[in-house]
């Protein structure tokens, strides 16, 4: 009973399998945590970046109304914006 092999095999076995569970725990854990800090940093640079646009959006709009001649340009712009990317698929296409 001493030198039971399939005992010390299983052993190693239960200690293998443990360690690459708590690796995997240990990286699913950093991971969340990745994804949180990203979270907010985005919601942040919403907060910040929302506003500041639409007070430009604003302000380039009262420009316009003084300035009539930068309507084409801003309608360019505009345009290149909301046009989709050359490489970007059609929805409900694989």
């Amino acid at each position: 009973m001493k030198n039971n092999q399939i005992l010390a095999a299983l052993t190693g076995v239960f200690f293998l399998c443990s360690a690459m569970t708590c690796w995997r725990a240990w990286s699913y854990h950093t991971a969340l945590r990745r994804l949180g800090n990203a979270q907010a940093k985005l919601a942040y640079q919403r907060g910040v970046e929302g506003p500041m646009m639409h007070a430009l959006l604003t302000d380039t709009s009262d420009y316009s109304k003084k300035n009539p001649a930068v309507i084409p340009i801003l309608q360019a712009l505009t345009n290149d914006m909301n046009r989709p990317p050359a490489n970007a698929q059609k929805p409900g296409m694989k």
